[in-house]
């Protein structure tokens, strides 16, 4: 699981995130003025509908080629799709005023048929959700890359919803022995409490089922796929049932850990991680500082009963399943290789087996795939996959590029 600093920004040079904060930013100020002057019942629940039909403009934009930069530039100008084509007098305005006082005005502009058009069938595509879920440094991304590349085939723009960002607040703070997802080894292993961030128990499921309507809502009819991407996917009843199929990557313990230990070595290089965050994998992010000097004695002993080598391969190593050679981490890590052992392995075989028994009684169409299979095998399986268990989508999306050219 990846942890996920209070601090996190978006990545640079990823615009059309940040055109999305600047647009609904921009909505959000002026329902906040509106809300402030009027607070009837019926307004707030006006004003609810602007900000849907608003967010999903935006998703025409994204899902139809458009440019959602030249939406926050001038929200009211209409862009390369005709749904953003408002009135003569609404453009007329938008040239005279700024960006944020512009948006009073808009709010009561929109022509009723764009309301229409806007409307919950407003879109044509049958919208899958999609989960991906497999434990850290498992291939989510590379799944979730997968799909995208698909839809992007035939013109098609995917969201990605991701777990980590729905963590609880306390989550954030440093850990301590009072924090509520502590793991204490079992007896005989050593005092100390780790800070668990592979539990369920840290994630906020109230607000991430909100997040995944909210996505439903705005992108439904148009866009192929919704991508869901987390390791406690299935772990929520409520959000188990929004989904329609989950793709379960699967890896070995050494693979695991080696592939963890590879993005630790490539952060602490100043590298960043698959979702643009810097290094996190020290192990003041996962105890108390008391119980440092005692973690750092009982890992040594640990890795040394386990073996060096086989710990720390290099990459030509009989014990190698990573290109990287590992050797370089030894006695700097091993405190990480102790959480591995104690917290995140532990923690990846109850998923599993939490995910098999769901598996078994029905409740989700799951399908398995190798993560340890290299990349261009990992995107065939993908592919095959979603060709079977949506592939009326997949022939609607292949009709639909095919009457457009």
């Amino acid at each position: 699981m990846r942890l996920v600093p209070r601090q996190r920004r978006w990545s640079t040079g990823s615009a059309i995130s940040r055109a999305i904060v600047g647009v609904l930013a921009t909505i959000a100020y002026a329902v906040h003025r509106r809300g402030l002057e009027r607070t009837s019942r019926r307004t707030l629940g006006e004003l609810n509908e602007e900000l849907l039909c608003e967010a999903r403009l935006l998703a025409f934009e994204l899902n139809k080629g458009g440019d959602p930069l030249a939406v926050v530039q001038d929200p009211l100008l209409p862009t390369t799709t005709p749904e953003r084509a408002f009135s003569d007098d609404a453009r007329r305005r938008s040239a005279q005023d700024a960006l944020w006082h512009r948006a009073l005005p808009r709010l009561s502009m929109r022509p009723n048929a764009i309301r229409r058009l806007l409307g919950s069938d407003g879109g044509t595509l049958r919208t899958q959700v999609i989960g991906v879920c497999g434990m850290s440094c498992s291939g989510k991304s590379t799944v979730s890359s997968v799909l995208r590349a698909m839809a992007a085939q035939h013109g098609a723009y995917v969201p990605v919803l991701c777990l980590d960002d729905s963590y609880h607040d306390w989550m954030y703070e440093a850990p301590s022995r009072e924090q509520p997802t502590n793991l204490v080894p079992p007896a005989g292993r050593g005092q100390r409490a780790w800070k668990n961030w592979e539990s369920s128990r840290c994630v906020n499921w109230a607000q991430f089922v909100s997040k995944l309507r909210a996505k439903i809502a705005v992108h439904a009819g148009h866009t192929p796929f919704i991508v869901v991407e987390g390791f406690l996917l299935l772990e929520d009843a409520e959000t188990a049932a929004l989904v329609d199929d989950v793709i379960c990557i699967d890896v070995g313990e050494e693979v695991a850990w080696q592939r963890r230990l590879s993005r630790a070595l490539a952060m602490a290089a100043r590298a960043s991680d698959a979702s643009g965050m810097g290094n996190y994998e020290q192990l003041s992010s996962y105890a108390v500082a008391d119980d440092h000097a005692r973690i750092r004695a009982d890992a040594a002993e640990a890795v040394a009963a386990r073996g060096v080598g086989h710990t720390y391969p290099r990459a030509r190593d009989a014990a190698a399943h990573t290109a990287s050679d590992l050797s370089g981490a030894a006695g700097e890590y091993d405190w990480l290789r102790l959480y591995f052992d104690e917290v995140i392995w532990p923690e990846a075989r109850e998923v599993r087996r939490r995910v098999e028994a769901r598996r078994a009684a029905g409740d989700v169409r799951l399908h398995v795939v190798d993560g340890e299979a290299a990349a261009p095998e990992l995107e065939t399986a993908t592919r095959r996959i979603i060709a079977g268990a949506c592939h009326e989508l997949v022939a609607q999306l292949s009709t639909s590029t095919a009457s457009e050219d």
